[in-house]
Formats: structure tokens, C-alpha cells, sequence
């Protein structure tokens, strides 16, 4: 009896995981310097620049060493707002803590824009913040669709 007890127990525990399985969070293999060459494309056309692990610490107040990778491109000019942030975590448990460090950013650009720059509050305002196989992606951009989709054909 208590032989049967064990097993049914260990069928249950297998089918938890067996149905639990198709819903885990996928990690892409792909490393961060693989996406990279995709963005350098749009520094020209977004007047964006290639910014330091300081300013990500700076500005998202996330720690660069804690994290598989990040690259954050940061507008060249100090009256807009284009950025584009890529963060690879370790695992899924950093992914809100990246998604609040984003939502925060852009809260916080939305109070300094709000009176004298409607264009750039727009294009904060749309922004969105995507979240693939580990990869978390703020993108602010008039043309924040297309680059998504660079990213996203990568990862």
C-alpha cells in the first residue's frame, strides 16, 4: 500500500512538470554582440550613440555586471529622446526588475518633456517595452516598429 502511495505521488510530480514544461521561460543562445551590428545601423538615422555601463547604471540604476549583457544607445542631442536598450538577463526573475528600471526611465523623461517638448512626450508616451527569450528591449523611436523587428529576427 504505501508502495503504491509513492508512486502515485511520482506520477503526479511528473505530470506538474510535464504540463508546467511548454510554459518555462526560453533563454536565447544568442549572446548580446550578436544583436549589436543590427543596431549600429540605426545610429546614424536615430542620432543616437553607443552609451557606457555608467550611464546604464546613471540613468536605469541596473548594474551592467549583473546581467548577461546590455547595450543602451542613447540620443546624441539633449532635447530628444531616441534610445534603445537591449538587456540580456540571467535568468526570468530579472525581467521585472529590468521592466520597472525602464518604466521608471521613461516616467521620469516624461516629467522633464512634459512642458516645453510635446513631440519627444509623444514619442515616450508610445513607447514599449518587449520582452523575448530572455531579452528585454525598451525601444523610444519614430520608428520603433522596424527596429523591434530587426531585434526579434535575431534573438
Amino acid at each position: 500500500m504505501r508502495k503504491d502511495r509513492l508512486f502515485s505521488l511520482f506520477l503526479i510530480a511528473v505530470a506538474v512538470v510535464m504540463l508546467a514544461y511548454p510554459f518555462r521561460y526560453k533563454i536565447s543562445l544568442v549572446t548580446i554582440d550578436k544583436i549589436q551590428p543590427y543596431l549600429d545601423d540605426y545610429i546614424e538615422s536615430e542620432n543616437v550613440f553607443l552609451a557606457s555601463t555608467r550611464n546604464v547604471n546613471q540613468d536605469y540604476g541596473l548594474r551592467s555586471d549583473d546581467y548577461d549583457g546590455i547595450l543602451l544607445y542613447e540620443s546624441k542631442e539633449s532635447t530628444e529622446v531616441n534610445e534603445i536598450m537591449v538587456v540580456k538577463v540571467k535568468n526570468s526573475a530579472q525581467r521585472e526588475e529590468v521592466k520597472k528600471a525602464m518604466e521608471k526611465r521613461i516616467d521620469k523623461r516624461i516629467k522633464i518633456f512634459e512642458g516645453y517638448g510635446p513631440d519627444q512626450t509623444a514619442l515616450l508616451k508610445e513607447s514599449r517595452i518587449r520582452d523575448k527569450k530572455g531579452y528585454v528591449v525598451l525601444i523610444i523611436s519614430p520608428n520603433a516598429e522596424t527596429i523591434w523587428k530587426d531585434i526579434a529576427k535575431v534573438i
